[in-house]
Order: structure tokens, then sequence, then C-alpha cells
């Protein structure tokens, strides 16, 4: 493979015009040719990447833009504002598994640039908001659904750009700063743009973000070659079987109708301190509905396609049907683990971020920017990690052993950011710039690990549906730690004239946000120490061909000695009929 291009080689099948070709097509826009030069899978990767950061820029920025939003809506309530947060992640979480599918369906390519474009649009139409708070959450919410479609076809761009596993190694460490590390400098560039006086923070910020958008979605438009299924053709046929048609549109639909219930119970009643009945009502009516389409396309269609797989019919439509959660799924090796530790992660991320920003607001008194900056030792952390990782770390220690590592270091970190206190001499520099370091370091350990093993493990048409759903968990562990945040402080406003005894109470209520953080980390620590290497993984293989080979190897001498047995009772039969007669 070409260092410089991704290219094809000339037996293969000539590729079929991509949909906006075809739309181009259509209102005669002929788009040139790009230079050779332009076509770097590197310069593509690059482009992807940036859009990619737009994400987590959105979703962290989001967290220091409330006082800006404060400021241009002063009639509107605080909890109301705050769902210019919560629709983003409400939608992302509720829509990136059907995007994920889409992605496998339709196309990576057609479906990353169209999301990344109309994304950039949509956040653009944000900045222009003025007087209707409820106009900016819609169109925040179809930001998060257009931006859905982000994360699950990078995956699959990342893997098909990158087939060496020491290219693909080096793919994912940038793909892991796009993701995290933008989330620090999110932070600190929204709050940045708050420090713009009267109502122009948000606005400059939203501009700031539909110009990446915007830019890095035209740039692929013209250079980057649609993203075809003759690669790795034995793990394609099967994807080439879908079609869009029988996708199951019913399940589809009633999936994100339960997700966004659950989302909205779950920000509505962390709003509401967990006093509106019916937010709860919400959470067990959405928990109900996601439950029952997994058991609907895992139970019931799934079982049905067993039993009659040897069928000449397939125009039934439960044959036909192509499932949201086919049961390959839980064929991948350690997807349950990987999916109960994405949704922890998140979660600890996202208080982490909350109440490090709240208490420097709050409790000590400084503006968002200047809580933002107190946040940049997590990105060094991570920059730090990612820079100095090595893939033979992992082979060395294992696995298992480098994940657990991972959790432990973000476990002693959290504890340690825990005993912050802003009376104490040198407290930033000692509790919160030192842990949030080793906190950005145990994060993006675990990142590399998790990201490398599990793309390695997953056949390549399932990689959009398992990176939605590993998204889906990480956006309602956002979700759900927003909430949890928001019922342990309550309200809090800014007094710069605080007294010892406020600090104090005040001091409380945050170590109680930490004890959600240190119980998420000790949780994933018990759950990653399930995960089976690679090593065991081929042991655990071995062993079933060695326990299929024996079973063979039995079944053919029973039938060997049945076969004499029967030979046997044949001759006495025989030799009783000779006597006989």
């Amino acid at each position: 493979m070409d260092i410089q291009t991704k290219e094809t080689s000339t037996d293969q099948t000539p590729l079929k015009p991509s949909l906006l070709q075809d739309l181009f097509a259509k209102v005669n826009i002929h788009i040139p040719n790009p230079p050779s030069y332009l076509k770097s899978r590197w310069l593509i990767y690059t482009l992807t990447l940036l859009a990619v950061a737009v994400d987590a820029l959105n979703t962290a920025g989001s967290l220091t833009l409330i006082p800006s939003l404060a400021n241009a809506f002063p009639y509107v309530p605080l909890t109301t504002i705050s769902w210019a947060f919560s629709a983003y992640a409400l939608t992302l979480g509720a829509f990136i598994i059907i995007t994920g599918k889409f992605c496998d369906l339709v196309g990576t390519r057609e479906m990353f640039i169209s999301g990344v474009i109309g994304m950039g649009i949509s956040v653009l139409i944000c900045g222009f908001i003025k007087d209707r708070i409820i106009i900016l959450i819609v169109f925040r919410g179809l930001q998060g659904m257009l931006g859905s479609v982000l994360i699950p076809a990078s995956f699959t761009i990342t893997t098909y750009y990158y087939e060496d596993p020491v290219e693909l190694e080096f793919a994912c460490k940038l793909m892991t700063i796009a993701i995290e590390i933008s989330a620090g400098v999110g932070l600190i560039i929204a709050g940045a743009f708050t420090e713009l006086k009267h109502t122009a923070g948000f606005r400059a910020f939203y501009w700031f973000s539909a110009g990446i958008s915007l830019s890095s979605g035209l740039g692929l438009l013209w250079i980057m070659d649609p993203i075809h299924s003759d690669h790795k053709l034995e793990e394609y046929e099967k994807g080439e079987e879908m079609s869009l048609k029988d996708l199951d549109y019913g399940g589809s639909l009633l999936l994100v109708a339960g997700l966004i219930l659950v989302i909205y119970g779950i920000t509505k009643g962390g709003d509401a301190n967990w006093k509106d009945t019916g937010s709860i009502v919400c959470l067990v009516v959405g928990f109900f509905v996601v439950f029952m389409v997994a058991v609907f396309e895992m139970w019931y269609v799934q079982r049905y396609k067993d039993s009659h797989q040897n069928s000449v019919n397939h125009s039934d439509w439960r044959m036909r049907l192509n499932l949201l959660f086919p049961r390959e799924l839980l064929h991948i090796p350690n997807f349950i683990q990987y999916l109960i530790c994405t949704f922890l992660l998140y979660l600890a991320f996202v208080c982490t971020l909350s109440l490090t920003l709240q208490f420097n607001v709050y409790v000590v008194s400084m503006t968002p920017f200047q809580a933002a900056l107190r946040t940049i030792s997590l990105t060094g952390g991570q920059l730090l990690i990612t820079f100095c990782y090595s893939e033979t770390w992992m082979r060395w220690i294992g696995v298992r052993k480098s994940l657990v590592l991972s959790c432990v270091i973000c476990l002693g970190s959290t504890i340690w950011l825990s005993k912050v206190d802003p009376v104490k001499a040198h407290s930033f520099w000692i509790f919160e710039f030192a842990s949030q370091l080793v906190l950005g370091v145990g994060i993006n350990y675990y990142f590399m690990i998790y990201m490398n093993h599990i793309l390695s493990k997953t056949p390549l048409h399932l990689q959009g549906l398992v990176a939605g759903v590993m998204q889906t968990m990480g956006q309602i562990g956002v979700s759900i730690g927003n909430a949890v945040i928001a019922c342990i402080l309550g309200e809090m406003k800014q007094n710069p004239s605080m007294s010892r005894e406020q600090q104090n109470a005040a001091k409380k209520k945050f170590q109680k946000g930490f004890y959600v953080n240190i119980a998420a980390f000790a949780l994933m620590t018990i759950v990653c120490s399930f995960i089976t290497s690679p090593a065991e993984e081929d042991a655990e293989k071995e062993k079933h061909l060695e326990d299929s080979a024996t079973s063979t190897a039995d079944t053919i001498t029973r039938e060997v000695i049945t076969e004499s047995d029967a030979a046997k009772n044949e001759k006495c039969q025989i030799t009783v009929s000779s006597i006989v007669v």
C-alpha cells in the first residue's frame, strides 16, 4: 500500500458513484478533480480528525457557555438554559447507534461528509439566534443528531486507510488526541469567549465551531474517495447482503424514542432534584422500550432466523430484516465489558470536568475562563501519555493488566483530587494540577488500549455499529453524570465574600460529587479485571477447536462401534437362521 495514497488495484470492481456525486450531477455542478498530492491519506485523515474534534469541542465547551447564555436570555430559567447542553447530548446519544447502522448500509464517506457539513450549517444558525431560546435548543438538538454520524464513521475510516498494525496504532493515537484533547481545549476556548462583553460569547464560539465543520467537510467532499465494499472483501461479504429497505425502521424509531425518554428523564430529573414524577415515568418507560427492542431483535427475530436458516423461502420479513443488534455483537471479544466501562468512563469524565469548573467558579470565585484554565493539566496528562505510549507496553504487560492499571491510576488520582481545599496553601498545585495531570494519563492510557483492542477484534462491516453502540453508552454516561452532579450541588450562586463556614458547606457538596467519580472508577477496575487478553482468546479458540476435534473423533468412533455391533448382530442372525434351516 502506497504511503501517500490509498489506491485500488485494477482488477477490482469499478466504484459506484457516491450519493453526493449523483446529487451534483443532477444539478449540473462539476467539481474538478483534486491534484494527486491532495489525495494523501494523511491529509484526508487530518481533515477527518478536525471534523471529529468538533463533537468533543461542543460537548465540553457547552459547560462553560452557561454564563454567556444566561446573559443573552436573562428572563429564562437556568434549568431551561441548561438544555442548550442537554439537547446536544440527548440527540447525539439517541441517534448515534442509528447513524452507525446507516454508515454500514449507505456508505461511510457519504454519511460522514453529510453529517459534517450539516452540523456546520446548524451550528452556524445557532450563532444568529438572539431572543428565542427554544429555537436555539431545537437547533442544538439537530446539531447533535447530525454530529452523531462522526464517531461511527471515523472508526471505519481509520481502519480503511491504515491496515498496517504500526500505522493503525499511530492513527489510533491521533484519534485519541482528537476525541480527548479537544474536550479540554473546548473548555478553554469556550471560557475565553465568555469573557466577551454582553451576548457575543456563545455566538462567537458557535461560529468558531461552524468554521471548523464546514472547512473540513468541504475539503473532504473534494478529495476523499468513497469507501467501497471491495476493501477486506471477506469481512464485507455479510455487509454487502444488507439492504436499506430491509432495515428495522420500526425498531430504530422505538430505540430512538426510548433513548430520548431515558436521557430526558435523567436530565430533567437532575434539574428538578428528582422531585419531578414525570421525569421518573419517562425514565422507566424509556428503559422498558429499549429493553423490548432488544428482546424483539435478539430473541424473537434472531430465533426465527436460526430455526429457518435452511429454508429456501426468504420472502418472510423476519428472514430479510437487518437487525440493529445482531447476535454477532455478543461474539466480539469483551464487548459487554467495554460497553460497561465506556459508560462509566464518560460518566466519571464529565463529572470531573463539571465539579472542577463549578468548584473554582462558586467556591474560589473565579471567572469561567479562569476555571477552564485550571483544567489544562488534564489535557497535558493526555498529551503526555499519547506521545510516550508504545504498543510494546501493552504486549509486555498484557491487555487486561494494562486496562486495570489505567483504572487504578484514574481511581487514585480522583481520590487525590477530592482533597482540594482553597484554604490550604498551594492547594491548586498539590491537589488540582498534579492530580489532574495523573488523571489525564490514566484516561488516555485506557482509551488507546481500548480502541486498538476492540477495533482489531471487530469485523469491518460491524465497526460502524459497534462504535455507535459504544458512543451511545458514553453519551448516556455524560447525561447521567450531568444529572447526578446537578442533584448533588443543587442551586449555587457565586459569592466573592463567602465566609469560611460557607466554603466548608460548599466543599462538602463537592466531596459528595467526587464520591460518584470514585465509585465509577472502582467499578471500572472490577469490570476490566474480567477482560480477556489476546493470548487468552487464542487459548480459548484452541481449546474450542480441540473440544470440537475430540467431539468429532468421539462421534466417528461411536459410529464405527455402532456399525461393528450391527455387523455382529447381522452375522448372529444369519448363523441362527442357518441353524434353524
